[in-house]
């Protein structure tokens, strides 16, 4: 398949997937799509991931309209250890929201357009489970954040919003 398929621009997509975490760590990453160029300064693209710094909350970041976009990192997304738990970033339109088992949390508005560099040198980025790209170019690849725990019935949607009609839904 196409690795540009990650690169969502202005399209409605949908991530979601079932998580359940092991081990805590600074920052835990689920999915990541990295573009940079050795400079980790220039990374551009979106990963979801927990941080120490929001209490272990679940949320993510995307590059759109020329800079990084927060959403989620809520007090009530925080997930606790060996339990399963369901999550979705979903853009809508102008609009980006995290949800956490079927919550929605913080919201972004007036988005704009994903910024992400796609190829480095002829070489397609890939899509990250479970860590961060910290830098493509070299060998090996470097890789960053490690996720420690599960993650089941990953879909990534590019074109289609899910879970719009309302700021909860019932858990798939």
């Amino acid at each position: 398949f196409d690795l540009k398929a990650f690169y969502f621009q202005q399209n409605d997509f949908t991530i979601e997937f079932w998580f359940k975490i092991e081990r805590r760590s600074e920052r835990a990453t689920f999915l990541s799509w990295m573009g940079a160029s050795g400079n980790p300064d220039s990374r551009r693209g979106w990963y979801i991931q927990t941080r120490v710094e929001h209490n272990h909350a679940i949320g993510a970041y995307i590059y759109m309209g020329g800079g990084w976009r927060k959403v989620g990192y809520d007090a009530e997304g925080v997930p606790d250890l060996n339990t399963w738990y369901h999550t979705a970033l979903v853009r809508n339109e102008n609009e980006v929201a995290l949800y956490f088992n079927g919550v929605k949390q913080t919201t972004v508005y007036n988005c704009g357009t994903q910024s992400a560099e796609y190829s480095n040198n002829n070489r397609r980025i890939p899509l990250t489970i479970g860590a961060m790209l910290k830098s493509i170019g070299g060998y090996p690849e470097k890789y960053e954040h490690y996720y420690s725990g599960y993650i089941d019935e990953l879909f990534i949607v590019r074109g289609k919003a899910r879970y719009i009609e309302s700021t909860t839904y019932t858990i798939p």
